[in-house]
This record gives structure tokens, sequence and C-alpha cells, in this order.
């Protein structure tokens, strides 16, 4: 790994996203290295790590926008292949394995469908993955939905859309099921009341108890959003702030995305010039008064980092 910098880091810890802010202080985050087996000249975005570890999933647009996997382990990687089954003559990105390993979820304009993106699943047959499955009219709409997320029991999907009757261009969005046999319910935006705005609202990640939201507010300026359950009214509560403040990771980026598992941090970062790449780093071990948990859980973190609204 690279020469070591020094920081004070808070983390929000929890299914699906690492926030990170720093101070110049004593907790030790080596810095970051690129993952030039994978990158290319194009952008590489949204790495979404297997339950073991050992398989790295993301979206790349060196040949139009598909997803891409590489195998290896910690900070070595071989050249990336193109995920066999999944992609299309079309554009293909955002890819969300689920927490068992089993259920590969992604966003897509090339299998045919509702509208201009819509979401997809493809299953683990055991030595492939299946053909794509797309979510059908009553998840998908005539617009575009964007950034699945399934919760960590399976029985709520979260995403983003721009259909019509929402506060913005793209709101959040979830449907439910009572198990995972049983179809999914019509989305709603009814317990993002709080949340949506007039700016897009991107990427809801929950945490392991169901209790904490994390999104995208892609507004001015660009933030991270914390809301936590509201159980006496069913909905999101009022959302406060988490900041990304001048760190090595973000290099001035509001918001980054990352994947976590064991002591390796995934990350999308954008370089000028060169786009978005992806950069590992391993976790840092803190002093112990430097370190302030905000989540629930030590598990594998994902996420996607966008290409703007190319990547979209």
């Amino acid at each position: 790994m690279a020469q070591q910098q020094k920081h004070v880091v808070t983390l929000a810890v929890f299914f699906g996203l690492l926030f990170v802010s720093f101070a110049e202080g004593a907790v030790i985050w080596p810095a970051p290295t690129a993952l030039t087996t994978v990158n290319s000249s194009a952008s590489e975005v949204g790495p979404s790590l297997s339950p073991d570890g050992q398989t790295l999933y993301f979206s790349s647009a060196r040949s139009g926008i598909h997803i891409w996997q590489s195998t290896g382990s910690g900070d070595t990687w071989n050249a990336p292949t193109l995920v066999p089954g999944v992609n299309s003559s079309g554009n293909d990105q955002h890819p969300s394995i689920s927490r068992d390993g089993t259920t590969l979820f992604f966003c897509s304009d090339g299998w045919g469908g509702s509208g201009g993106y819509d979401l997809f699943y493809s299953t683990w047959t055991g030595s492939t993955w299946g053909t794509p499955v797309n979510m059908g009219p009553t998840v998908n709409s005539g617009s575009s939905e964007y950034f699945p997320q399934l919760s960590p029991d399976g029985l709520t999907l979260y995403f983003s859309s721009d259909r019509s009757g929402g506060v913005g261009s793209f709101d959040l969005y979830q449907c439910t099921r009572p198990d995972t046999s049983s179809p999914w319910s019509a989305p709603t935006s009814a317990p993002f009341a709080l949340i949506n705005s007039s700016s897009p609202d991107f990427h809801p990640t929950v945490s392991l108890d169901g209790q904490v939201l994390y999104y995208w507010y892609h507004g001015s300026p660009i933030r991270v959003h914390r809301s936590e359950w509201d159980s006496v009214n069913s909905r999101w509560d009022t959302p406060t702030t988490l900041m990304i403040e001048g760190t090595t990771l973000s290099q001035g980026t509001a918001f980054f995305t990352a994947e976590y598992m064991g002591s390796y941090l995934y990350f999308g970062q954008y370089v000028s010039g060169q786009g978005w790449e992806l950069y590992v780093s391993q976790m840092p071990v803190p002093e112990p008064s430097s370190l302030a948990l905000l989540g629930i859980g030590l598990v594998g973190l994902a996420c996607c980092a966008l290409k703007g609204r190319k990547n979209r």
C-alpha cells in the first residue's frame, strides 16, 4: 500500500455505505491505491463485493456501459471480464448483490421493459448468472429506475426513480413483500415524505435493523443525508446531513461510495481528466478516543459512485 497519512476519522457504518469525516490527527489511514488491473481509460464505478470477498462487481464505460467482474481479494485483483448473461446490447449498470450472494440486481435500458432504465435481477444457478428478469410493471414505470438495493432480510426493495408524481427529478421509493416467494407490492414514496426534495435524491441504503436510512442528496452542495425510522408515523424522519471533508478519498467530492470487506475499503474516486476509477485502502487501526461508530454492526458495505449524467 502507499505511504500512510494521519487523520482523525468518524465513521457511519451500516449495511451498504461507509461515510467518513476526517481531520488531521492520530488515526493512520493508508493512502489509497488504484486498482490498476481493474481500471481502464474509461470510468469504473460502483463496486459491489460478493459475500465471500472474492468477486468484485462494478460498472464500466469502457465499451458501452456494462457490468464487469474481477476475481481476487484484498488489494490484488485479476483483469476484469464482462459478467456473462446479464449484459445487453444497451447500457447495464448499478450492480448490487444480495447478502446471500444469490441475486444480482441492476438497472438496464437494453433488455426491454417499461421505460428508459428498468430494474432487473439475475439469479445464480450454481455455475452462472441466469437470464435477467424484468421486475415488471408493478415495480418499473414508463420513466427510469436506478440504484436497486435489497434490504438485509430480502423483504424491501429501495430504489430511485424519476417517474411522474414525484417531488423532484429523482425521488426515493420502496416496495415490499411478505416473504421472499411473494410478489412485490406497488412502489410507494410515502415513507419518504420528509426525505424527497426538489433536487435528485439517490441511492437509498438502510441499516441492518431497518432503523437508519442513508442516501445521496444531489443538491447544491451534494450531501449525504441520514434519517431515522419513525415507527409512530411509519415514515423516515427529517434528515440530517453527513459530509465528507477534505480527505484523500473524496478530493473535494461530498459523496463517495464504498464496499468494505475485512480490512479493505473499496470505493470510486473521481480523477480529474480521467473520470471515475476504483481504489482500495486498508482500514486504519484507530486510537481509542479517535473513532466514533454511528451505525449498526460491522458488515460488508456496498454502493456505487456515479459518473454524473453520462452514467445514469
